[in-house]
């Protein structure tokens, strides 16, 4: 880990109740992120290093640091494959 990275351009989100709703306009797909994804994607509005988030997610949630920096991996993973996060 320590990668710094942000949104990519070109993406909307619309927060719902406890979910974001984002539209990839690029790929003209829609994704839904639960509540915790809702709060990566909040986080990533600036630079942030992954750690950070990370260290971010533990103080709010209730997850073991393995678990938190297993799942925010394979988010970030996927956001990349997506074209939907920038590594800056």
């Amino acid at each position: 880990m320590g990668n710094v990275m942000q949104r990519s351009r070109g993406i909307l989100g619309s927060p719902q109740e406890s979910t974001m709703l984002l539209l990839n306009v690029q790929a003209g797909r829609y994704h839904e992120l639960n509540e915790v994804a809702s709060r990566i994607w909040e986080l990533l509005a600036q630079p942030i290093d992954d750690d950070e988030i990370v260290a971010t997610l533990l103080a709010e949630y209730d997850v073991t640091d393995a678990d938190c920096r297993d799942q925010v991996s394979a988010f970030l993973r996927g956001l990349t494959e997506r074209g939907m996060l920038e590594v800056v």
